[in-house]
């Protein structure tokens, strides 16, 4: 058997699940502060974070439809939420710019 013995398979799905919760909070959360306190995006680029929402969305989907594990599905959702924010700041602060510009 392929499988350890050292760790139940259950176990071991649900620590590596909830392990990447906290990695791309650790990431995506001070980066979303940090755009909300500076007041904009800086040298950011829209289509990194858009190919992030886009792997960790079609992950989320994949999850939903293969197994429908809710931790792994409600891990891929918060990378997917956090991702989608960082997408609205983009969004959000190019539409402020134009308006600052326009005035």
């Amino acid at each position: 058997s392929t499988q350890s013995t050292w760790v139940p398979l259950p176990v071991t799905t649900f620590l590596m699940s909830f392990v990447q919760i906290p990695i791309a909070a650790s990431s995506r959360v001070p980066q979303i502060w940090a755009i909300y306190k500076n007041g904009n995006t800086g040298q950011l680029t829209a289509i990194t974070f858009l190919m992030a929402l886009a792997g960790t969305g079609s992950r989320l989907f994949t999850v939903m439809v293969d197994s429908a594990d809710p931790t792994l599905m409600f891990s891929f959702g918060v990378s997917s939420l956090l991702n989608g924010i960082v997408l609205l700041q983009f969004v959000w602060y190019s539409l402020t710019q134009r308006k600052k510009k326009n005035l």
